[in-house]
């Protein structure tokens, strides 16, 4: 009975442990990165809170406009674009949903 009993344990122990690493994998968001005109961006897609920000920095020498494209567009979240100075960073935060991807100008 001791072993069928250790057999059981020893297998409840293993699947839990590999649902365990699942869940931890599932959770990690992927870093998206990328470039768009006069912009070098990146963002992780928000969680469980359904925000993103996104971190973005300005090349050029001149001022160029940034959109951030949300995954669904509404009333409530709609693309928003942001005026940037030449060779600034800066970070937006979009709080209704994901992203869907970013677009930069040439200055």
């Amino acid at each position: 009975m001791r072993k069928v009993f250790r057999v059981f344990a020893a297998t409840v122990l293993a699947v839990g442990i590999a649902g365990l690493s699942s869940v931890s994998a599932s959770a990690e968001a992927k870093m998206h990165r990328g470039e768009s005109g006069c912009f070098t961006y990146s963002y992780k897609q928000g969680g469980v809170q359904m925000n993103t920000t996104v971190y973005y920095h300005n090349k050029c020498k001149g001022s160029a406009t940034i959109t951030i494209v949300p995954t669904k567009s509404g009333l409530i979240c709609s693309p928003e674009k942001i005026r940037v100075k030449g060779g600034d960073y800066g970070d937006y935060t979009m709080w209704c949903d994901s992203v869907r991807r970013v677009e930069g100008t040439w200055s």
